[in-house]
């Protein structure tokens, strides 16, 4: 599933008039950037997946980097202010047109400017999209009948008469403050 919303992501900014790259890594890596003549966006490759017990929704955090180095004829708000209207048409389209099992359930954005080797700047926008719970898209083809017997790198040699119990050795604390 994960793999498969990088790759929504993936088709969404690369349809964008502009966008030349697209990378899915570690945020600390956004300084080998290869080409920074068009908008470059690197999503990290740490996101954040919670459920809501009490609703029921599936959320996946994203924090998705789109910059630009710019150039002689433009400032670093004219980048950051291209880079803020390309996030909020790619959230419009991943809200509407992108995938019928994901919507955008949240997002925040922020301008950085001086960001990597190359001073390039843009936004920072934090996706937060609805998906299905991934506990629901379970796969029983990957269980057995019955569980693994065979050796094990690190066993565990626990006797059957000691599982479940578990001894406490009460201790004593001092009532009064030691004096120094």
């Amino acid at each position: 599933m994960l793999k498969e919303i990088i790759e929504i992501l993936r088709d969404t900014f690369l349809r964008y008039k502009g966008v030349r790259t697209f990378k899915y890594q570690d945020d600390s890596l956004n300084n080998t950037q290869p080409n920074d003549k068009d908008y470059q966006v690197f999503v990290d490759d740490t996101s954040y997946h919670r459920l809501n017990i009490t609703t029921g929704i599936f959320v996946a955090e994203f924090n998705i980097y789109i910059l630009k180095t710019p150039s002689k004829d433009e400032s670093i708000l004219d980048v950051q202010d291209y880079a803020y209207a390309l996030a909020a048409n790619v959230i419009g389209k991943m809200d509407y047109d992108a995938h019928p099992a994901l919507s955008v359930h949240d997002w925040s954005v922020i301008t950085v400017s001086h960001v990597t080797d190359n001073d390039s700047a843009g936004v920072r926008l934090t996706l937060y999209l609805e998906t299905p719970n991934p506990e629901n898209l379970c796969d029983e083809s990957n269980w057995n009948d019955e569980p693994y017997s065979g050796d094990t790198e690190n066993p565990i040699d626990v006797p059957d008469s000691t599982i479940g119990w578990l001894d406490v050795n009460p201790i004593t604390l001092p009532k009064k403050p030691k004096k120094c």
